[in-house]
């Protein structure tokens, strides 16, 4: 008799009941949800981080362009430019997508005229260097000395 009685208590623990599948199957559904979006942002910040070092890397590329150029040539195109608010010619054409400024002028590092603007009175031989993205999201700043 007692071995009946246990042989029908494991044939009715040989499975899972109906209800028992369903709260798995809500459990592992209500799990799922943070995890995809969770995939989904991470998704979006890798797109946003190649936008950034593809920005850095155009700013970087530009300014070492600039820097390579003889001394003469920039000091020319920073007085064509007429000011630091104004892009040079090394600047890109408009109309580039991802479009970097270049900014050239003199520039006053031991404050000769005595008021503390970098910009009046500019030291000879030196230049104020600014590369920036079009969006302003990105710039570089630098000095080119032609000694």
């Amino acid at each position: 008799m007692i071995r009946r009685l246990k042989a029908r208590c494991r044939k009715q623990e040989q499975g899972f009941t109906y209800i028992e599948v369903v709260v798995a199957v809500l459990l592992l559904s209500l799990a799922l949800i943070p995890a995809l979006n969770a995939i989904r942002d991470s998704i979006a910040a890798g797109r946003e981080q190649q936008v950034l070092i593809s920005g850095s890397y155009a700013v970087f590329s530009k300014m070492e362009y600039v820097l390579a150029q003889p001394y003469g040539n920039l000091a020319g195109a920073a007085a064509v430019a007429g000011g630091p608010t104004n892009p040079t010619s090394y600047s890109d054409p408009a109309g580039t997508s991802a479009r970097v400024f270049v900014y050239l002028a003199p520039y006053d590092a031991d404050n000769g005229d005595s008021d503390n603007n970098p910009f009046t009175g500019g030291d000879p031989g030196l230049l104020w260097v600014r590369v920036a993205l079009g969006d302003g999201s990105q710039a570089m700043e630098s000095l080119a000395s032609q000694y």
